[in-house]
């Protein structure tokens, strides 16, 4: 969307017996728009990225010979959380909860149990909006927990066809994807197989002794996703990227939500949740 970087990447490899200086171009629509120059030994090969936020419209792009991509970036428009149904939802093994959430100062409390807010288990409280549509870009700051938080009480973005119906009981709705933080770790998980519960994630450990803020961004571009997480909210220093997710819905509920490993209750604070949806 505009004003979002994009990241392009590629392999630049010297295929020479011998080190070579190799100076490669981001190509924008057939124009160099960006360089860098790398210097490889002999067979050596290196990952080389650009970022770039291009302007509104289609475009083709590449990095020197590799394989051309198309992109497209569309308008967007801010969702107002104030004119809209903002919803509740437990999981009966996350109970008891409490939510506390004012839309007019962009805060938001979730204390909630659960015995795991993953796989099967698929236990936590949300606060959520139904009918998102097409693709988006979701941000929110996580502002605090409460004291002796648990390192895997999951608390962060989530999005799924259905947040009303998770797996802790019966059979839970396709479709999921969080993007989340803890005490000390950060990271996405996901519904990779569409069997209604979220098997696959990858995470890892924040540095030592960082404390909230932690800001989390979501992206969806069609049927998959990406998560990015920051301690700044500008430097996003983790990112994950989903292949299209089977089951995805194209008009799904995203919400901010949070569950524990233990059976113990746990708070977490929100701030700044924004939706921007493409035009």
């Amino acid at each position: 969307m505009k004003g979002e970087k994009i990241k392009a990447t590629a392999v630049a490899k010297n295929l020479t017996s011998s080190s070579q200086t190799i100076k490669a171009n981001l190509f924008l629509d057939l124009s160099a728009v960006e360089n860098q120059s790398l210097e490889l030994k002999e067979n050596e090969a290196r990952l080389i990225s650009f970022e770039i936020a291009p302007a509104v419209g289609m475009h083709k792009l590449h990095i020197e010979n590799s394989a051309e991509k198309s992109l497209t970036v569309s308008e967007s428009t801010a969702f107002d959380l104030s004119k809209t149904a903002v919803l509740q939802y437990c999981s009966a093994k996350a109970k008891p909860f409490n939510i506390e959430a004012d839309v007019k100062t962009n805060k938001f409390k979730i204390t909630a149990s659960g015995s795991d807010f993953y796989h099967a288990e698929d236990s936590y409280a949300a606060i959520y909006l139904k009918g998102i549509k097409g693709d988006f870009v979701a941000t929110v700051k996580i502002t605090g927990f409460g004291e002796r938080t648990h390192e895997w009480f999951r608390s962060g973005l989530f999005v799924r066809n259905d947040i009303s119906q998770s797996f802790d009981v019966q059979p839970g709705s396709k479709g999921s994807f969080l993007v989340f933080g803890t005490p000390g770790r950060a990271g996405v998980e996901y519904d990779e197989f569409a069997n209604g519960c979220m098997h696959k994630a990858s995470s890892q450990n924040l540095p030592e002794n960082s404390r909230p803020p932690i800001y989390l961004k979501m992206v969806r571009h069609g049927n998959s996703f990406s998560g990015y997480i920051s301690l700044d909210g500008v430097n996003w220093t983790i990112e994950r990227h989903t292949a299209d997710i089977p089951g995805i819905a194209d008009s799904v509920d995203l919400g901010l939500a949070a569950g524990g490993p233990d059976k113990r209750q746990y708070t977490v604070e929100f701030s700044d949740w924004k939706i921007e949806v493409a035009k």
